[in-house]
């Protein structure tokens, strides 16, 4: 069967770009006769959506759908899309204003970035009367007399007063409205954004005259993107008309991609390249990647990042290979800010959210309320710091649990992620630093040839024996689990479970290879145990040892390991960690070797 040649929209968030250049959509063009139902939506909405996710592209469509001076583009641009078949009575019945809030950086001061968005604001004013003059002729002279403030919302009001004698209605899009003020927080600067949302602060200001147009009619409909609804929050008054749909099932798949989506694009793309790769394999791989977002309560539908997958598609090399790097750069900056939320301005741990953290790589998983609104005052605390992890992408809705929710990491990339982010904190902590080229190698030799010793040997020596007088990691079974899946995690020749279920109990550490080496030759269980210092001894420590071999020769027998573990098949270790001081460790069916803080360090 032909197939329509598929070009890839990476980077692409301009609706008239991706559709007149012929590249792929996903046609989400059906969620504007949902927008325009009183019934599920308001007609002053904010859609709050992780980094990359679609959101611009989305701002992008309904722009070229409602401005009546783009009309004529209709049969062109939506032509096959579900609207097409169908429009609404709204399009094409507005004057559109759309405006960006990215790309202002906020390291020069509270002046300099109130320029700026004046700035811009203006740059947009000018470009709408002059895009518009044909419908505006009036409006167009009289915009040409005034002196236009440096002050966003007085300049946005002048623009206002002017709307209120033409026959139009103004319809106002926002993209990421809260990008400076996550900036700000990611920078630790939080007493400027306080001044920016608090009262007379130029933002808080600004939504307070967009209100104002709202009750008096000039303004009919606004929709705005963002990440997270703190700022939205801060706001308070000011911004009080706006209903989040983010969480309301039927706004669910409006931005990303589905799970079908996924998958025709998938073949699509396998069937023009030349490629040798399976499509099941292909779909596998990419959904413990990139899917398991799931942002309202009563769905089971689960969404992917549409930037990631279009980046491992595109970064594909025939016959089968994988790109090198699972995650793209630009995606790694913006999810890279998981860091600046551990620490105060000051420079100081925040202790519930590193416990919170913990707990989540630990038990995989977190019980929590989900809350579609709050304070940045309150983010921080941990019945709030759960749902600011859920808006940023770092955790999602696995099911209910009680009243509350159950939350997980979605996917192996954000996983990694946060393992790198928690590495980072360890290091800084314990000023210690794991060299990674070393890191790497050892772990090589674990997946290659069957050996841990110089892996274990390099986080026992650099990491655990500093752990003394620390708070960070306790000193206890799984805190040591937690050191050791947080280097493990730092590579990607494995996949490392914690509490993996299998015959008979719960694997402490399942390290499954990674399909991308197909040389890589084993995978490994791993079972730990733990002794206090005082509790030592040859009879303890043997003991121990002896519980963890009997645990992992039963959890190699379960069928479930099968086809996982490499060529090499499985093999199984057994750890005994006594306090910080030692380490016992054996591969099953040979000798124990014990390792101690006073001996030389890796």
């Amino acid at each position: 069967m032909d197939m329509e040649p598929v070009k890839l929209p990476y980077g692409i968030s301009n609706f008239r770009e991706l559709r007149r250049g012929g590249f792929y959509f996903a046609d989400k063009s059906r969620y504007i006769r949902l927008l325009e139902d009183d019934t599920v939506a308001t007609r002053y909405t904010i859609f709050l959506r992780p980094r990359r996710f679609g959101k611009s592209l989305l701002i992008s469509m309904l722009e070229q759908y409602y401005d009546v001076a783009l009309a004529e583009n209709f049969d062109e641009l939506f032509q096959g899309l579900d609207i097409a078949h169908n429009p609404t009575p709204e399009r094409a019945r507005y004057l559109v204003l759309r405006l960006e809030f990215t790309g202002m950086s906020a390291d020069r001061g509270l002046d300099s970035l109130r320029n700026a968005f004046a700035t811009r604001l203006l740059a947009r004013l000018n470009r709408l009367i002059r895009t518009h003059a044909r419908w505006l002729p009036a409006m167009a002279e009289a915009w040409a007399r005034v002196s236009p403030s440096e002050e966003p919302a007085v300049l946005l009001q002048q623009f206002l007063d002017l709307m209120d004698q033409s026959p139009f209605q103004l319809y106002l899009l926002v993209d990421e409205y809260d990008n400076f003020t996550n900036e700000l927080i990611a920078r630790g600067e939080e007493q400027v954004y306080y001044q920016l949302v608090q009262q007379a602060g130029f933002v808080k200001e600004f939504f307070k005259t967009v209100k104002e147009g709202t009750a008096n009619g000039t303004i009919a409909r606004v929709f705005m993107t963002g990440v997270s609804p703190v700022t939205m929050d801060d706001l308070t008054s000011g911004a009080n008309i706006f209903s989040n749909l983010s969480l309301r099932p039927q706004f669910h798949a409006m931005a990303g991609f589905t799970r079908d989506e996924v998958a025709n694009l998938t073949r699509n793309v396998l069937h023009q390249g030349g490629f040798s790769l399976p499509l099941d394999q292909l779909l596998h791989d990419l959904a413990r990647y990139y899917d398991g977002y799931r942002f309202a309560r009563r769905t089971s539908e689960r969404i992917y990042n549409p930037d990631m997958v279009l980046y491992f598609l595109r970064e594909l090399y025939p016959p089968d290979g994988y790109p090198d790097e699972l995650l793209d750069f630009n995606i790694r900056m913006d999810y890279g800010r998981l860091r600046s939320l551990l620490y105060t301005t000051s420079g100081r741990l925040r202790q519930e959210p590193v416990a919170l953290i913990q707990r989540l790589l630990s038990e995989r998983t977190l019980h929590a309320p989900l809350q579609d609104s709050f304070p940045l005052a309150e983010a921080y605390r941990e019945q709030y710091f759960t749902s600011l992890l859920f808006y940023l992408g770092m955790v999602t809705i696995q099911g209910p649990s009680r009243n509350v929710l159950r939350f997980g990491v979605p996917n192996y990339v954000i996983d990694q992620m946060i393992w790198r982010t928690v590495s980072a904190l360890i290091e800084r902590e314990v000023e210690t630093e794991v060299p990674r080229d070393r890191l790497f190698q050892a772990v090589g030799d674990m997946a290659y040839d069957g050996d841990p010793g110089r892996f274990l040997e390099l986080v026992f020596h650099r990491v655990i024996q500093r752990l003394s007088n620390r708070d960070l990691i306790r000193l206890d079974e799984r805190g040591m689990k937690f050191v050791l899946l947080t280097y493990l995690s730092l590579t990607d020749l494995y996949y490392p479970f914690s509490e993996f279920e299998l015959k008979g109990g719960y694997g402490d550490l399942v390290l499954m290879l990674n399909r991308r080496y197909q040389d890589a030759s084993h995978g490994w269980v791993l079972e730990l145990k733990y002794l206090k210092v005082s509790e030592e001894s040859e009879e303890a420590v043997n003991a121990k040892l002896a519980e963890a071999d009997q645990q992992v020769r039963r959890y190699l027998e379960d069928d479930r390991l099968d086809g996982l573990g490499g060529p090499g098949g499985w093999k199984g270790a057994s750890l005994v960690f006594v306090g910080h001081r030692a380490l016992h460790w054996r591969v099953l069916g040979r000798n124990t070797v014990t390792l101690r803080a006073e001996d030389t360090v890796a």
